[in-house]
């Protein structure tokens, strides 16, 4: 197993990171992506409290859009988290 992570967007106190796992088989010539996940980190002080986490700036068109759509996917969870709560 090969996993690979990249930072897709940072707020204040927490970042997205995308992962992407792959299997290795040596009878086949590629290997085989078996698991993607996007994790949302918080950071966190001594204490275990919320802190500042450094900003991060896309660069390249790809990181852009990784950034654009990791900002639907938190208002999504924003949305889904609001919506928990009225019930």
């Amino acid at each position: 197993l090969q996993a690979y992570a990249v930072v897709t967007q940072t707020w204040l106190t927490s970042m997205e990171v995308q992962v992407e796992v792959f299997a290795f088989n040596e009878r086949l010539p590629e290997p085989r992506k078996i698991a993607q996940a996007y994790l949302v980190y918080v950071g966190l002080d001594p204490d275990g409290s919320p802190t500042m986490v450094p900003a991060w700036q896309p660069m390249t068109d790809v990181q852009q859009q990784r950034t654009q759509d990791a900002n639907a996917r938190r208002l999504l969870r924003q949305q889904e988290i609001i919506k928990a709560n009225t019930h």
